[in-house]
């Protein structure tokens, strides 16, 4: 009975690879010396068996990381403590920049009827100016842009803003449009990152 437990069990132990190889060994009597050799040959070939894939592990990790791209360098600079603007923001090309994009995009038959293609517009028209703006080349500063468009039936509207900045170096424009339908109103405010 014995016997044929162990060979079965050696069988399951075969095919699933299980580490009670060891276990059952040690617990096995040993009359027969040609199990014993089957299981320290499967428990020899399962050792050699994970060191190989364990070096090619290892190789393909080696190659990987040689197959990567190098990373390019990144140059540190000390900080240059300036405080004030080696270009200060101009309000006149701004206003150049804000009135070319309310031409461009803005026109008389503009109509306060869908809601999303109003949201589109105002969008569309802040991000084209701030895009503008910083094309001037004023390093250094922060462009905030805001746009606002209402239906016109007839009401009066104020929008008012209040910053906390140096007037030294920062600024804003403004630029107000409006038709029968429809007003747009977008400020941009200049400050400077010390």
């Amino acid at each position: 009975f014995f016997q044929y437990f162990s060979s079965s069990l050696l069988l399951l132990i075969l095919l699933f690879r299980s580490p009670l190889i060891t276990i059952f060994l040690a617990l096995r009597p040993s009359s027969n010396c040609v199990l014993d050799y089957i299981l320290l040959g499967a428990m020899h070939s399962r050792k050699s068996h994970t060191k190989q894939s364990k070096n090619k592990h290892k190789q393909t990790e080696e190659e990987e990381v040689e197959q990567r791209p190098q990373a390019p360098i990144i140059e540190v600079w000390e900080n240059t403590y300036r405080l004030e603007p080696q270009k200060v923001f101009k309000s006149y090309l701004a206003q150049k920049e804000l009135d070319s994009v309310f031409e461009e995009y803005l026109n008389d038959d503009l109509k306060y009827d869908d809601i999303e293609s109003v949201k589109r517009l105002s969008h569309t028209l802040s991000s084209e100016i701030k895009q503008r703006i910083t094309k001037l080349d004023i390093p250094r500063y922060k462009v905030v842009v805001q746009t606002f468009i209402g239906q016109r039936k007839g009401q009066t509207v104020t929008i008012g803003s209040r910053w906390l900045w140096n007037a030294n170096t920062d600024n804003y424009v403004s630029k107000h449009w409006k038709n029968n339908y429809i007003y747009v109103t977008s400020l941009v405010f200049a400050t400077y990152l010390e």
